[in-house]
């Protein structure tokens, strides 16, 4: 482990370039194939119960069926892959690497090999809470500029009902405005050690996965944390998908916490009910 590690923070190419962004992708990869093995297994329901919400007149498996009869799973997975492993990422890769060794204020030959515990829940946490900040407002942009959500946000969103899958189906500027550089104002502002950079990284987009699952349940609420203060519920960014699909005002733009929606008002009052498994 110290050999691999050592020879991460030999160079900002490993550590701020490839490093984070293999970590985003696994980020992307684990949870899809989690919640792909809890339905398979019967351990969830693939129809209403469980769901956050269904439509007025169908099921949430007929409402899913209907988006994939226009753009179908593997379609929807092969634009995912695409976001997470294809060109937009490979671009991440160099501004990474050739922009942080001049943003971060400890040069990688002076960091330690992996950050004290009390340093990493620190910078982890306030990350969260910075990154949503930014991503907030760079989602919340994209509905309220007409030309931005026609040219870029609107792709997410002809997915109308999300599952795990269609998470990282979305424009490459898109990701730009609400992933990447959210990710990189949090790191700079918290000056995070590369290795809760890798770990950050990880955490934000498998969240970002659970949060298009339409899910609730305990286990899932666990596993993403969200059960903890302030942490916007699973339901809150489905209900965004499934109530503000479209330009002008929409409502609850913020992923991982209520907070922002609530401060700024844009918070939906569900008048839907969570069924718990």
């Amino acid at each position: 482990m110290e050999a691999f590690l050592t020879l991460y923070l030999s160079n900002p190419w490993y550590c701020y370039g490839i490093g984070p962004v293999l970590f985003a992708a696994f980020g992307f990869l684990v949870p899809w194939a989690f919640l792909v093995f809890l339905e398979k297994a019967g351990l969830t329901s693939i129809d209403e119960q469980g769901y956050t919400y269904t439509s007025k007149t169908e099921s949430r498996t007929q409402d899913i069926a209907k988006s994939r009869s226009t753009y179908d799973y593997s379609t929807q997975l092969i634009g995912s892959l695409k976001t997470v492993l294809g060109p937009g990422a490979l671009l991440n890769v160099c501004l990474s690497a050739l922009l942080l060794p001049y943003l971060f204020h400890t040069p990688l030959d002076q960091l330690p090999l992996l950050p004290s515990l009390k340093a990493f829940i620190v910078h982890f946490v306030l990350a969260h809470v910075i990154n949503d900040f930014f991503l907030y407002w760079g989602h919340r942009i994209q509905h309220e500029n007409k030309w931005l959500w026609e040219n870029f946000h609107s792709v997410h969103h002809r997915i109308a009902t999300p599952t795990a899958v269609s998470t990282a189906y979305i424009d490459p500027i898109d990701m730009t405005l609400q992933s990447s550089l959210p990710t990189l104002l949090a790191m700079v502002l918290t000056q995070s050690h590369p290795v809760t950079f890798a770990i950050f990284a990880f955490s934000r987009v498998a969240e970002n996965t659970f949060n298009h699952c339409g899910l609730d349940s305990t286990l899932i609420n666990v596993v993403s944390l969200k059960f903890l203060p302030f942490r916007a519920a699973i339901k809150h960014h489905d209900e965004h998908h499934k109530f503000s699909g479209y330009s002008g005002n929409a409502k609850n733009y913020g992923e991982g916490f209520w907070i922002w929606d609530s401060m700024f008002g844009t918070s939906r009052q569900s008048t839907t009910k969570n069924k718990k498994m």
